[in-house]
């Protein structure tokens, strides 16, 4: 079909050497459909009426995964293909920032678990989209590449 089509047409485009390149940009849009599909999870189902703890935390975990997902591989797309320079991020107190990170997606996924209230609900998804995407982006810049 269509994905066939478009993946051969993308196959001509990309040498050996690009294919660790072309597979971070692809990953980055198997992030994005995760994410997306885990907020379009959230948005059809009415938390007052629909509340499963097992059922909210695989929305928040889908989400919080797939944006980690979508921007480390974005800044490993662009490290590899030399878009990006492949120096390690090294910011001072980075651990601390990981770890604030960390906590604040953490305290997102309780918020979002233990609410059945929508508009709670949404900003802690939102909370941890965006903190796991600050993580996925500054974890994957610290890495340094081998020139």
């Amino acid at each position: 079909g269509v994905g066939g089509g478009l993946g051969y047409y993308a196959s001509t485009k990309i040498g050996p050497t690009e294919l660790p390149e072309a597979v971070a940009a692809f990953h980055s849009l198997v992030g994005m459909a995760a994410t997306l599909t885990a907020v379009g999870d959230f948005i059809v189902h009415d938390p007052t009426e629909h509340f499963s703890t097992f059922h909210n935390l695989s929305t928040y975990m889908g989400a919080w995964m797939g944006s980690i997902t979508f921007t480390g591989s974005c800044i490993a797309y662009g490290k590899l293909s030399g878009k990006l320079s492949s120096a390690a991020l090294a910011l001072t107190g980075r651990d601390q920032i990981n770890m604030g990170l960390g906590a604040t997606s953490l305290a997102g996924l309780a918020a979002f678990c233990l609410s059945q209230n929508p508009t709670v609900g949404a900003l802690a998804l939102t909370t941890g989209i965006v903190s796991s995407g600050a993580l996925g982006l500054h974890m994957t810049a610290s890495i340094g590449g081998a020139d």
